[in-house]
């Protein structure tokens, strides 16, 4: 047996190179927007703007911190796991508890 020979075929056309650009869509404002939306980013940017304390009860930022590093390096089912495993309010993971509060702030 004869070893089969082997066919290079050329392009017909020569490859132009393909550029996408990535635009932001502008936001569209709509003509049924609620008023509490508004109210709602208001009070967002007010709290994103107000500086973050430390939780008052040390071990509450003790386990802020830890839980932290945590989820930083293992993922956030860490986070769900804690919660799970602390449903009371009187543990210090607590914090976990109330998302809106400024220990969970401290937290995130």
């Amino acid at each position: 047996p004869q070893p089969q020979p082997i066919f290079i075929l050329a392009s017909p056309r020569p490859m132009k190179k393909l550029s996408m650009k990535l635009q932001k869509r502008p936001k569209v404002p709509t003509q049924f927007q609620d008023d509490e939306d508004d109210e709602d980013e208001q009070e967002a940017k007010r709290r994103k703007s107000e500086p973050i304390k430390a939780p008052a009860d040390p071990e509450v930022k003790r386990a802020c911190e830890k839980l932290a590093a945590f989820v930083a390096t293992r993922g956030r089912a860490v986070e769900e796991g804690a919660r799970a495993k602390n449903p009371g309010g009187d543990t210090p993971f607590r914090f976990l508890r109330d998302v809106t509060g400024e220990d969970y702030r401290y937290y995130e």
